[in-house]
């Protein structure tokens, strides 16, 4: 996908929305109100991907308990729903994650437009803070660290169940000679857990990293190419 994008210097951005030439005054305005619209609607649909992974780990950490503390806990765990709902519970704090990171990307990317649009518009507006001297706090940022403890949590639940069903991975290969209906329903959803994790670390990105490691490593405006 990174060859479909070319890098921009100041001058070509410039000239891109009209920076500079008075005749293209319009377009320059409709760009930065482009760029901030766009930044706000990234900022809404961030909470509100939020609230959908909330809603879902909520769920199944509901569900989890209930079924490690009913009174059917022993036909339960003969099916291995803890177990599933571990899996299911890193799948989507992993997802959380992911997603938070790729909000964040693309608020970012809006955000950088505007600090090179808004100058002839409204001043240095964006770019300039009051500050005083005081520890500002990301809003982003502490909810990133909420999936990350969310995901921990889940890990520990995991490496639990594991630590009291150990006699299940020793001897794995004996095992599954012998218990080959309990490596298809136990193993194989916890190598899907895996794989589902590694599919959207690796297919899950709009970009690889590459635009922004060309050329020494700093960042710029990339534009796509048309034949």
């Amino acid at each position: 996908m990174e060859d479909d994008f070319v890098e921009m210097n100041n001058e070509e951005y410039a000239s891109s929305f009209g920076l500079f030439n008075p005749k293209n005054n319009n377009l320059h305005k409709e760009a930065f109100k482009k760029a901030w619209d766009t930044r706000n609607f990234e900022i809404d649909k961030f909470w509100q991907r939020s609230m959908f992974f909330w809603g879902f780990i909520a769920l199944i950490f509901t569900g989890y308990f209930k079924v490690v503390t009913g009174k059917s806990y022993n036909i339960t765990k003969g099916m291995y729903l803890d177990f599933y709902l571990i899996l299911l519970g890193i799948i989507f704090s992993v997802a959380w994650l992911l997603i938070i990171k790729g909000s964040k990307r693309w608020q970012e990317n809006w955000e950088k437009h505007i600090d090179y649009l808004e100058d002839k518009i409204t001043g240095p507006l964006y770019k300039t803070i009051f500050y005083k001297g005081k520890n500002y706090y990301s809003v982003s940022g502490i909810n990133q660290i909420l999936a990350w403890v969310v995901l921990v949590t889940w890990c520990f639940l995991l490496i639990q169940y594991l630590f009291c069903n150990c006699k299940i991975f020793n001897f794995i290969f004996d095992y599954i000679s012998n218990n080959f209906n309990v490596f298809v329903l136990l193993c194989l959803p916890f190598i899907g857990t895996v794989i589902c994790i590694i599919v959207m670390l690796i297919i899950g990105q709009s970009f690889g990293g590459v635009l922004n490691n060309k050329k020494g490593g700093h960042r710029a405006f990339y534009i796509k190419k048309y034949n």
